[in-house]
């Protein structure tokens, strides 16, 4: 069923309320959780009112009493309503059908960003970085044999590591201590280095959109190896007072209830950075394994 045969023209008139994927969803829920479902400010609870809509595309607002599996069903609800009879919220809002239409939608499309199951498609954020074939590749990688990786700038360094993980999509940039290149060791130690001194993000040290592209492309032509699949870090989110997120919603200070996640298949960068925008909180990520 392609897009067209299913929205049938179909307008969104609060596009800005709908969550992009499963973790913004659940980062919007957790704002509005930890600041308190009745006490957080209108936007950030009607932000977290959809995004609880959008992961429960089958609840409806009336039947909460019936579903008591449904963590938050009844904060939530309760609280909606109590806003709408306030005057706070409108009613084309307490009703968030948008939101549950737009999670049917993406499912029915089979789309990466539905509520559950994740399918391998996304949408690289470099694709600058990423190497045409394996003779660019290698081309980018050459020079590290004859420089010193720390002269290099930033786009020339990065356009070299890069080309590594192309070659090599199935090293791990945590296990660089035990690759026998000692070439590529010497780029890795210097990738770290730059990560630590703040030059770096976490998503250019760790290349995993040119890991992803690499492999698509060796499925494509029919090379793939054997067992190889993209690497993606599974990552934990903390909050800005030491806090993890779990997957109820709520902060938790012991690491191993947090929820996990997938860096690439996720999108965490881009929904920490969102979270920071709209409600000015910090949050960093820590390896989930």
């Amino acid at each position: 069923m392609s897009d067209t045969e299913y929205t049938d023209g179909y307008q969104q008139e609060h596009p800005e309320l709908i969550p992009g994927n499963r973790t913004e969803a659940h980062l919007w829920i957790s704002a509005a959780v930890i600041a308190g479902i009745g006490k957080c400010d209108t936007q950030t609870f009607l932000k977290a009112w959809w995004a609880f809509a959008w992961m429960n595309s089958g609840f409806h607002p009336d039947d909460y009493r019936q579903c008591d599996d449904i963590p938050y069903a009844k904060e939530f609800t309760v609280e909606a309503f109590r806003r709408a009879e306030t005057g706070e919220i409108e009613d084309d809002v307490l009703y968030a059908a948008e939101a549950t239409h737009n999670a049917v939608w993406l499912e029915r499309c089979g789309s990466p960003h539905a509520p559950s199951g994740f399918t391998d498609g996304y949408i690289p954020r470099h694709p600058e970085l990423i190497p045409a074939n394996e003779t660019e590749a290698n081309t980018r990688l050459a020079a590290v044999t004859t420089e010193t990786p720390s002269e290099h700038t930033k786009k020339s360094f990065l356009s070299r590591w890069w080309a590594l993980f192309w070659l090599n999509p199935s090293n791990s940039p945590e296990y660089h201590d035990e690759w026998e290149d000692q070439n590529q060791s010497k780029l890795a130690v210097e990738a770290y280095r730059r990560h630590h001194a703040g030059e770096l993000t976490d998503e250019e040290l760790f290349p995993c959109e040119v890991c992803h592209a690499r492999i698509l492309a060796d499925q494509e032509a029919g090379k793939l190896k054997h067992g190889m699949t993209a690497y993606d870090r599974m990552v934990v989110i903390r909050t800005d007072d030491g806090q993890y997120l779990s997957r109820d919603g709520r902060a938790t200070p012991n690491k191993h209830k947090a929820a996990r996640y997938y860096m690439i298949a996720d999108r965490v960068a881009d929904q920490i950075d969102t979270v920071k925008k709209l409600y000015g909180r910090t949050m960093t990520t820590e390896a989930g394994r």
